[in-house]
């Protein structure tokens, strides 16, 4: 194909897929080096005969669409991973799909490819937040950033779970606003069985830092107030104390 040999190409793909158990990306090898030789219809037809194959074994999805993302058809890969998925279940191609609906600006189909994959624990929380977080900016009207919030709370009313909780909240911290992040911190605290007050901590730390005290008074006060162990109520009130030694107008706990 490179050296334009596109006859002799064609005829050894063609004799590859005369022999048995010929493997069905070849299809789409061949439709491509029809694509390569300006005709459509034999490239599709190929293209089309690559997907049904997925048919005859589910497990041809993945390395079909793999193939077909290899020459950027895109909306092809889509089928095969998605076909794939279908007929065997136990296949998890989400972060395929999630990758090349980033890629062709599908941001919502995206976003809950990356939460399907999680929901199904394909992967762990903070890698679907790392692939995520280059879609968020700090701006809550970002359209990005609506349509992650959008997609979140769907799945929230679909399918109630601390998982949405908490996604919302790391959404919240990202456009820096603690107290919204904090009503979510709240919200996974009273319905964790663990009662542990660490992921609390830890946001009262980045409204501290972020300088937004008020948010981080509320989040301290609440700690102190729901501790069970003397050093987590220490930590908050000396957080406090901090607080209102940097804002004079906060008095100091007794």
């Amino acid at each position: 194909q490179q050296l334009e040999r596109f006859g002799d190409a064609q005829e050894f793909l063609l004799k590859k897929l005369e022999e048995p158990n010929a493997q069905a990306v070849l299809y789409v090898e061949l439709g491509y080096n029809y694509t390569l030789q300006q005709l459509p219809e034999k490239a599709l037809e190929n293209y089309n005969r690559a997907i049904s194959k997925i048919d005859e074994n589910p497990n041809y999805g993945y390395i079909i669409g793999l193939r077909f993302q290899k020459y950027a058809l895109l909306d092809y890969a889509i089928k095969a991973y998605t076909r794939g998925m279908e007929l065997n279940p136990q296949m998890d191609l989400n972060f395929q799909l999630a990758r090349i609906y980033g890629e062709q600006g599908d941001i919502e189909k995206m976003y809950q490819s990356y939460l399907t994959l999680l929901i199904d624990g394909g992967t762990s929380q903070a890698v679907v937040l790392k692939n995520i977080g280059d879609f968020i900016s700090s701006d809550p009207n970002n359209p990005n950033n609506l349509t992650f919030k959008k997609v979140l709370l769907r799945n929230a009313q679909e399918n109630p779970d601390l998982l949405w909780n908490q996604m919302l909240s790391w959404l919240f911290v990202q456009q820096n606003q603690f107290k919204s992040a904090f009503d979510q911190e709240r919200a996974i605290y009273k319905r964790s069985e663990s009662g542990s007050l660490q992921r609390l901590e830890g946001l009262g730390a980045l409204a501290l830092e972020a300088k937004d005290f008020e948010s981080a008074t509320k989040i301290f006060q609440f700690i102190g107030d729901n501790a069970h162990d003397g050093r987590t109520k220490l930590r908050a009130q000396l957080n406090l104390i901090d607080l209102a030694l940097k804002d004079p107008n906060e008095k100091l706990l007794g």
